[in-house]
């Protein structure tokens, strides 16, 4: 199995540039070029993992039904198209921002997708609009969500000159390799100003506005989220921390 280790050149030994087990070396001028590779590198693991494991590819891989194509595609030119779709949420650039998040559906750049992988799927999991074939599935909720939406919770209480720009702090001269026996991915750099915004917004969950007092509060406005189909309240009872697998109320009464 493959992966990705990142490592400071200063850390580099001669004995690390000449592996056994087949480790490639890859230098990136700057942090943007580093995660561009890292991307690169991840999407063609995943690829080749599906290839592996998908029988049909044996006689010229799977066959998408032309329609289904067709409703995919129209279906990512429409979500790009909703308010604040055309721009990363975390840090407003319009660079290749067509990563999208499945578990929140929010569209990010290319530079904040790395700092998101990073993160774990369990937090963040993201595939790239234009590289991945992302199924009809994984575009509900993004359809629905909207970078305005999801940030009028998520950063309700930022102010934008806290926001990172698409020139934020990035680590310039990273060297990072790609080793195919090691099952290990390390980051030895110091964190960067987006990285921890990211952080502090995804994980900490730091911007939101709290609107209830206590547990019962939010289970009442989760089960009304529910009954409602209230996308925008549901995302502000999970900012603030309600556990989504709790018994609502009128279930235990």
């Amino acid at each position: 199995m493959a992966s990705l280790v990142l490592t400071d050149s200063s850390q580099l030994t001669s004995d690390s540039q000449h592996l056994d087990n087949r480790t490639y070396h890859f230098q990136a001028e700057d942090d943007a070029d580093q995660r561009a590779w890292m991307s690169v590198l991840v999407n063609c693991k995943e690829s080749a993992l599906m290839r592996a494991f998908d029988d049909s590819t044996k006689t010229g891989g799977s066959k998408l039904n032309q329609s289904h194509v067709e409703l995919q595609q129209a279906i990512i030119r429409y979500v790009l198209k909703l308010p604040g779709n055309d721009r990363c949420c975390d840090c407003n650039s319009q660079n290749d921002a067509t990563w999208l998040s499945t578990n929140f559906g929010i569209i990010v750049c290319i530079e904040c997708s790395g700092i998101h992988r990073d993160l774990g799927v369990h937090i963040s999991r993201i595939q790239s609009l234009t590289l991945d074939n992302v199924g009809t599935s994984q575009l509900l909720l993004v359809r629905h969500m909207t970078n305005v939406l999801f940030n009028e919770i998520m950063e309700a209480t930022l102010q934008q000159s806290s926001k990172p720009t698409p020139s934020s702090t990035m680590e310039l001269h990273c060297e990072f390799h790609f080793t195919l026996l090691s099952d290990e991915f390390h980051r030895v750099k110091p964190r960067e100003e987006r990285c921890e915004f990211i952080r502090a917004k995804y994980v900490e969950r730091k911007f939101t506005l709290q609107t209830c007092e206590d547990e019962r509060d939010l289970l009442s406005d989760l089960e009304h989220a529910v009954n409602n189909k209230d996308l925008h309240q549901l995302l502000q009872v999970f900012a603030e921390g309600v556990d989504l697998a709790s018994a609502l109320p009128t279930s235990v009464s």
